[in-house]
């Protein structure tokens, strides 16, 4: 499933093909959505950003175009007048004259207007947003501090978009191994220092992988020799640590992939 930078970058992409131009054609794919999206052609598209893992393309009089991609949803912006060439099901287009904007695969499309971003159930509930940079450590160490967090395995309260919205299952092992942290630990339990260093690296990672197009790693471990992947330790099962050379493993908690180093993360 895209994770919050992947969504943000296609935020990013789509920004800087729709903003300030006015939809040509439009067309979605579910027929419930047909009844009611032609009334974004002719307009101008104000905004597109994301929250959490949800994409939003904002028009005037506060209306939003609003999709999830779930496991396999995934952006393409091409120029328009031009096809592209996929196995994926089209869900929806939106054309300019410079460019279209195509949603594939994607499950979760909705048309929003101010009422209903206000109280969108997924927005409503999403927790501080790793991405924003107004979010500071601070912010996520009281986080962390809370009741209603502090009680909870790190393993599952950082797959909870309530707590930390962005954070899918690849940051969750790679935050957790740049903490030095197993996912079993509960934060109640930790010492203030430890809070405040993992704090740290729930922004510093994630922000890392939206500038580095994916990658987590820092710039001395993307020289390493050892440095083949753009992970620290997810998805490497059974291979070097690339701080210890420790063999990384790989457990399943509710269902989930979660890689840790045996040794970096007592």
């Amino acid at each position: 499933m895209p994770e919050g930078p992947e969504v943000r970058r296609e935020a990013d992409i789509i920004s800087s093909a729709l903003t300030g131009k006015v939809i040509k054609k439009i067309w979605a794919e579910y027929p419930e959505l047909n009844k009611n999206i032609a009334l974004f052609q002719g307009k101008r598209v104000k905004n597109v950003f994301s929250m959490g893992k949800a994409l939003l393309i904002e028009f005037p009089g506060s209306k939003y175009i609003y999709s999830h991609n779930q496991l396999y949803g995934k952006w393409f912006v091409i120029p328009a007048g031009e096809s592209l060439q996929t196995n994926r099901q089209l869900r929806l287009s939106l054309v300019t004259s410079d460019h279209q904007a195509l949603l594939y695969s994607a499950s979760i499309i909705e048309l929003l207007d101010r009422e209903q971003f206000k109280n969108h159930t997924y927005l409503t509930n999403l927790g501080l947003n790793v991405l924003d940079s107004e979010v500071s450590e601070k912010a996520v160490f009281k986080r962390l501090k809370e009741s209603r967090f502090s009680r909870r395995q790190l393993s599952s309260l950082y797959l909870d978009q309530k707590f930390l919205a962005g954070i899918g299952n690849y940051l969750r092992s790679e935050i957790l191994f740049f903490a030095g942290l197993r996912g079993d630990k509960i934060p109640k339990n930790l010492d203030d220092k430890t809070i405040r260093n993992l704090a740290k690296h729930s922004l510093t990672v994630a922000r890392r992988s939206y500038k580095s197009n994916g990658s987590t790693l820092t710039a001395s471990l993307r020289k390493s020799r050892k440095a083949k992947s753009r992970f620290s330790v997810f998805a490497r099962a059974g291979k070097e640590c690339l701080l210890c050379s420790t063999k990384i493993k790989k457990i399943y908690v509710n269902s989930r992939r979660l890689y840790f180093c045996p040794t970096c993360q007592k």
